[in-house]
């Protein structure tokens, strides 16, 4: 039996935790280099379990801009309005290094309560 709910559920819980995975993911993005906002967003759609609009990604990149993990810049665009772009920073590498490993850590923890128990 279809149960609405359940799907609603899903999708809340699915929603949350893409929302906790969006930092990790621009960090990991910006440590492979430069970029702005709306690239940032095209990457992250290429990947069909993390789609985002760019209204989305712009409240996390000032969070990490005004935590000093990443910093900005503004190229100029022949044709074009200027950029913002984001590069990480040595800070927003040891924050990315520690995040992978908790990361790491509760993936493990995941893994070993499915085969385990």
């Amino acid at each position: 039996m279809y149960d609405m709910f359940m799907d609603n559920n899903n999708e809340k819980w699915l929603n949350q935790l893409k929302k906790g995975m969006l930092e990790l993911s621009v960090l990991l993005i910006l440590k492979k280099g430069d970029s702005y906002g709306y690239e940032i967003v095209k990457t992250m759609n290429q990947l069909e379990a993390f789609t985002i609009s760019q209204a989305a990604i712009y409240p996390v990149l000032k969070r990490l801009l005004t935590a000093q993990y990443i910093t900005s810049y503004w190229v100029e665009v022949e044709n074009n309005p200027a950029r913002k772009y984001y590069k990480i920073t040595e800070e927003g590498i040891s924050l990315l290094t520690q995040r992978m490993v908790d990361y790491e850590s509760l993936y493990t923890a995941i893994q070993f309560l499915d085969k385990e128990l």
